[in-house]
């Protein structure tokens, strides 16, 4: 089981892949995102993440194992910086070893139509992003995404994709309230999607789609990104500090990015679109 939001049960569709790769299935998953896991060909369970379920595995002395990255430091807003990416950190808790490709999994149907309804089109996120845990530290400026949409919808449709609660983009059709199945159809049809690191993200590597990535400097490409993508990042001495919300620095890891740094991260993402996604191997002890 794992204690995160949707990105970080996204990220656990590997760790199956991986044990059935090794000959295991018929596990069980905990958790509150059984779409995530829908179709999948494991013969993964996906049961409740609450005390009767834990109490129950317990009784049959079959204790889950806790799966995570990165522990919080006390109360001060801040969890420890993981020593490898997200997926590795995932897969030791789980003790793989050998060689593994990091990256999540979707298997569900994808709706193709959506090219005929939107002809080219990209997706976007609010940087007012919502999610499970707040993080301020991730935000970038809501102005500058504006007119970074503003630019993209000269040439391409703009589907907005995240939840209800995040800022509406001008010039940016509103797919907020889309469901999770609904949003990877979207981002496996679009050209490339653009966002902040989280869900949809791992969501659009899932699906096959290219992302730019608007980092910062909170935590770096390496520890949770893909090589397929284009990711923008700042390195200030601070930098990667995994806090959430607190910043002795006015964020300035998000300020120093600007417009025309995200611009040229569009180009050179556009550059890549024939070509085949790239992937991280690593071998695990």
């Amino acid at each position: 089981h794992f204690g995160g939001g949707l990105g970080d049960h996204l990220l656990c569709t590997i760790l199956f892949h991986e044990l059935a790769k090794r000959g295991v299935k018929n596990c069980w998953m905990l958790s509150h995102y059984p779409e995530l896991f829908k179709n999948n060909p494991y013969n993964l369970k996906i049961v409740p993440d609450d005390w009767k379920t834990l109490k129950f595995l317990e009784k049959i002395n079959r204790p889950s194992t806790l799966l995570y990255y990165g522990k919080w430091i006390g109360n001060i807003d801040k969890i420890s910086p993981p020593k490898n990416h997200m997926i590795v950190e995932i897969l030791q808790k789980a003790k793989i070893t050998g060689e593994v490709t990091l990256r999540p999994y979707w298997y569900q149907e994808i709706d193709h139509s959506l090219n005929d309804q939107h002809g080219e089109y990209v997706c976007v996120q609010s940087t007012n992003n919502f999610s499970s845990t707040e993080v301020k530290n991730k935000r970038w400026s809501e102005h500058k995404m504006q007119r970074i949409v503003d630019h993209l919808a000269e040439r391409y449709s703009v589907l907005q994709i995240g939840m209800p609660e995040e800022n509406k983009l001008e010039n940016a059709l509103d797919h907020r309230a889309s469901s999770i199945s609904q949003s990877a159809s979207l981002l496996a049809n679009c050209k490339f999607f653009l966002g902040q690191e989280g869900f949809p993200m791992h969501l659009a590597r899932s699906v096959e789609t290219r992302s730019v990535i608007i980092y910062g400097g909170r935590l770096k490409a390496w520890q949770s990104g893909y090589p397929c993508n284009e990711n923008v990042e700042t390195d200030p001495d601070c930098s990667p500090c995994w806090q959430n919300n607190h910043c002795d620095y006015d964020r300035k890891c998000l300020k120093e990015i600007s417009v025309n740094d995200v611009l040229a991260a569009i180009e050179r993402i556009e550059e890549k679109l024939p070509e085949k996604l790239e992937t991280d191997l690593v071998v695990l002890d």
